[in-house]
C-alpha cells in the first residue's frame, strides 16, 4: 500500500525506519517506532491495512510522541483504562485472573522494552 501512496521513496523511507516495538495479543496493543521525516506516511497508511497474514484488523492510532517517555507514559495510562474496562466486562475470576496477570505481564514486558 505504501508504494502505492508514495512510490518506491516512501516504501524505501518507511521500511528502513519501521519497527515493532511492542506487542501484547491480549490487549492488541502494538508500540510501533518510526522516524519523524516518515511519521506522515505511517500514518496515512495505517488505515488502509486490513489484515496481516490473512487475520483480518483495524487499525487505529492512539497516540503519537516525539519520544520513549511520553509513549511510555501514554501507553501506561491507556493501558490502565484498557484494563479496568475489561475487567467491568469479566464474567467470573478466574476470567478476572488471567486479565490482572495478562496486565502485569504486559508491564513487566513494557519496563524490559524500555530499559
Amino acid at each position: 500500500m505504501t508504494s502505492l501512496l508514495y512510490g518506491d521513496y516512501g516504501l524505501a523511507c518507511i521500511v528502513g525506519q519501521l519497527k515493532v516495538m511492542y506487542i501484547n495479543p491480549y490487549q492488541k496493543i502494538v508500540i510501533v517506532r518510526v522516524g519523524r521525516e516518515c511519521q506522515n506516511m505511517v500514518a496515512s497508511v495505517l488505515p488502509f491495512i486490513a489484515n496481516i497474514e490473512s487475520v483480518p484488523l483495524i487499525v487505529k492510532t492512539v497516540h503519537v510522541s516525539g519520544s520513549i517517555r511520553q509513549c511510555r507514559r501514554h501507553f501506561t495510562i491507556y493501558h490502565n483504562a484498557q484494563t479496568r474496562k475489561m475487567l467491568c466486562t469479566a464474567t467470573s475470576v478466574e476470567e478476572r485472573q488471567n486479565i490482572v496477570n495478562s496486565f502485569n505481564q504486559s508491564l513487566t514486558n513494557l519496563n524490559e522494552f524500555y530499559t
